[in-house]
Order: structure tokens, then sequence, then C-alpha cells
């Protein structure tokens, strides 16, 4: 709560209440009260936050965040729901009293003691209420949140229909590094841009970069020709960013303007490092050992030592209690680098590997990743492990250093499946296996299909401790 003349506020994060309904409310809810009256009961719930996590902490669904969980919460969201929480309101005469959300997703209606005060539409924005004439003492507020879903089926859709980014004057922007000097004496970086502009003869619009990284400063302006373009600019001796373990990871604190006429009408203030990374490999390696797979950053050579980087949370109002403790982690490792999680691996640690692709249009390729510098002549076979039916069966040709697709197969979206694949070729014998349809597996069946393929090594098994003795 946030006053006038006197500013002075009263965080009103932290424990709330909240009950909820998958069916449509019988009336209207304007307090607790109200919702108890109603046979709905009340929990404890954490602001801000995600109505997920507070049905977690209250015991009514389980951890979301671990294998299917997910997909079970559909349901939730039909829910109605309503937050609530007592306040007191302190006499501070000659002053008006403000209520500010600075996120409500996204339907929703805000009652104070009983009365409503306004509606949001919008989780992007932050929304204000006059509390005009508010009275010292105990006050309570209610949210009510309605279903997106219920609320997008109120309109009708056109075939053509299309959204706007922004319909005001508005800038977005993207600024990276062109070159670096061999000496590291000169950079090269170029602004890319796209503005929202009323269109006006007579109006001058000029784009604004500056920024600052401790005594190093710059600043560029140009006039803006058309809504998008861009331009770019040199600098001399600039600080660089490097990563861990190579020096300082320099920042530039920027901020971009949009002016009309020498006005601002809007800005973007982020951080940049100026910095070049390039991947730098050949094909294969020779028997003499040329070859070459290292990465380059402002032109030097650096040993990556990295992992992945895969989504912090499933629901990222957890996710920044969560990055400190994984950037201690990934520097405990000497990590230096991140990969984002990836879907799709083109080849294997071996030589020749056949493997099943995602589906397209309801089937799926059999091919052979092949890391081998000659052609290989094979033959392959698909069969279900269950039924012992045979999918394909044939003959090709892993081309050198490719990814050859060899044949197609139906796509199984339904009952969950073991597929193996087998080849020969002069390389010798080859398998490996796919599960088709949908997650999750069960760990029992997945271990029988895998007996039954012959593909566990009870030897290896027994030493790992995974049989009984």
């Amino acid at each position: 709560m946030q006053t006038g003349q006197q500013p002075a506020s009263l965080d009103l994060d932290g424990a709330w209440s909240f009950a909820y309904s998958l069916e449509p409310p019988a009336g209207e809810y304007r307090s607790s009260l109200d919702l108890v009256q109603a046979g709905l009961p009340l929990y404890r719930a954490t602001v801000p936050g995600n109505l997920e996590l507070d049905l977690q902490a209250a015991g009514i669904i389980v951890e979301p965040f671990y294998g299917m969980n997910i997909a079970g919460l559909s349901a939730y969201e039909r829910a109605h729901v309503w937050y609530s929480r007592r306040f007191r309101a302190e006499e501070r005469p000659g002053t008006t009293a403000e209520l500010v959300f600075e996120g409500l997703g996204c339907c929703a209606e805000v009652y104070l003691d009983g009365v409503l005060l306004g509606m949001a539409d919008n989780m992007l924005i932050a929304h204000t209420f006059r509390l005009d004439g508010l009275p010292p003492g105990e006050h309570e507020l209610l949210v009510h949140i309605r279903p997106a879903v219920e609320e997008a089926r109120r309109y009708a859709y056109p075939p053509s229909l299309s959204a706007l980014q922004s319909n005001y004057e508005s800038l977005e922007v993207f600024l990276e590094t062109l070159e670096i000097a061999p000496d590291h004496s000169r950079a090269t970086l170029a602004l890319h841009y796209q503005a929202v502009a009323r269109a006006s003869v007579a109006a001058r619009y000029e784009i604004e970069l500056s920024g600052r990284c401790g005594d190093a400063a710059f600043c560029e302006k140009r006039a803006m020709l058309f809504s998008a373009g861009s331009f770019s600019f040199s600098l001399q001796r600039p600080p660089l960013w490097w990563p861990r373990g190579r020096g300082e990871p320099a920042l530039y604190d920027c901020r971009v303007r949009l002016l009309r006429d020498g006005q601002e009408l809007d800005r973007h203030q982020f951080r940049h490092g100026i910095r070049t990374v390039s991947l730098e490999k050949t094909s294969i390696t020779d028997p003499g050992g040329k070859g070459e797979f290292c990465f380059r950053v402002n032109g030097e050579k650096v040993y990556v030592q990295g992992s992945n980087w895969v989504p912090v949370d499933a629901f990222h109002s957890r996710d920044r209690g969560r990055i400190a403790r994984i950037i201690s982690l990934a520097e405990d490792l000497g990590c230096n680098s991140r990969k984002l999680a990836y879907s799709f691996i083109k080849r294997s640690q071996e030589p020749l590997c056949l493997v099943l692709q995602e589906p397209q249009n309801w089937r799926q390729a059999l091919v052979a990743c092949s890391d081998l510098r000659c052609d290989l002549p094979l033959e392959y076979t698909v069969r279900d492990v269950d039924s012992g039916e045979l999918l394909i069966q044939g003959r090709g040709v892993a081309r050198a250093d490719a990814v050859t697709v060899l044949g197609q197969i139906p796509f199984s979206m339904g009952a969950r499946r073991f597929y193996l694949l087998a080849w020969q070729s002069d390389f010798g014998p080859g398998r490996n296996h796919y599960l088709a349809g949908n997650p999750p597996f069960e760990l029992a069946q997945y271990r029988g299909w895998l007996e039954k393929a012959g593909m566990l090594d009870k030897e290896w098994l027994e030493q790992g401790g995974f049989l009984n003795p």
C-alpha cells in the first residue's frame, strides 16, 4: 500500500489464504466469510507465488516438478481461485492510499472489505487502485482470479487474426559484437532496432545508444530513417568480456532511447559484454591427427569446461531461490560455459549407430549415424520385441561422416512398444533400441523388455548390486 504526500508503504507479500473451485461459483464471493459459507475450505498461500505450489503445500497435489505429474494439472486451468488476507491501515491524515499489484495472472476482480475496487485482465503490467477515504484499522483484501481459458471462450477468433507486439510508440533492440581486432585494440558493434512510431513528416525520430564500463564509455546517436534498421560503430581498446578463468567478464551498462524531436518515447536498459565466440572445426581428423574442434573467444582458443543448463524449475517463481546454488555448484566444478539442453543427438559415441528419429507426419525415419571416413554397406532390421513383428528390413549404405536415412516406419502414438534395432556391417553387429508410445514408462516393464531383447549383461548387474544374490 502506497501513500501520496508522505511516501510510506505496507508490504502485503507473504502469508495469504486461498480457496478454489473447479466448478463455476454459485454466486459472487466478496469476502473470506462468503467462501466459508459456500463450503469452500481455506488453505495457506504464499504471495507472490503459483497456485500449483500452494496446492502442493496444502497436500492437494504431489510435486509437479517430477515425471509427468505436470500433465495432471490440466483440470486446474478451469479453476476459480480466491486469495485473501487481512491487514491493518494506520491513520495518516492528508494522504491518499493506493493498492498496487505488480502482477495479477490474469483475469481478476479485487475486493476490499466486500466492495469491488476494480478488475484486471493483463498479467504483464502493474495495476493500481486508489483507496480514497481508507479508514484506519483492520481490512480484508480478496482477489478472485477467473480461469483465462473460460474468458477466452467468450470471443470469436477469425482465421486471419493476428496480434501486434505493441500498438504504442515503442522500441525493441539487439546489440551484437561484429568483430574484434587480433590485438584487441578495436571492436566493431552493431545495434539492431525495431520501433513502433506514428507516421509524421515533421517529426524527427532518433536512436541513441550509450554505454559505460568502469572508465570506458561511449554514446552513439543516429537518425531513424525507417521503423527498423541497424547501424554499426567502433570502439577503441574497449574492456572485453572473458569466460571464467581467462580474465574479467567486463560488462557495459547500456541504454537505448527512442527520441522524437528530442523527447524520450521509450528506453531499454541492459548489460552487454563485448566478445566474439566461434567454433573452429573440421569434418574429420585424418590418420595423421590433423583436424580441429575448438572454441575461440575474442580470437583466442579457450578450453571449454561446461555443463547443460536445463530449466531451473517447472514453476519460475522458484527460480530465483535456486540460481545462486546452481551457480555455486558450477563454480565449484570449474565450469566456464553453459550449454542449453538439447533434444536431438546427431551422432553417437560409436563410429556407426542406427537410431529412430522423432516422428514427423505419423512416420519415423530410421537413420544411420556414421563417423567413419568411408561409406559402409550394411543390413538392418527393426522389430517389435513383444509381438515379434518385423517393422522394416533391408540393405543400405551408411555414408561417410553423415546421417543417412535408410527407411521409414509407422509412428505408434498409443500403445507403449519396445523396438529393437539391429544391423550387420564389416565392423560387426550392432544393436540399439527405441521406446515408442506416450510416457511414462514403468521401470519394471522397461527392464523386462531389455531382458527379452538380450540387452542386459547379468554379470554387470550383479557387480553393480542391481540383482539380488
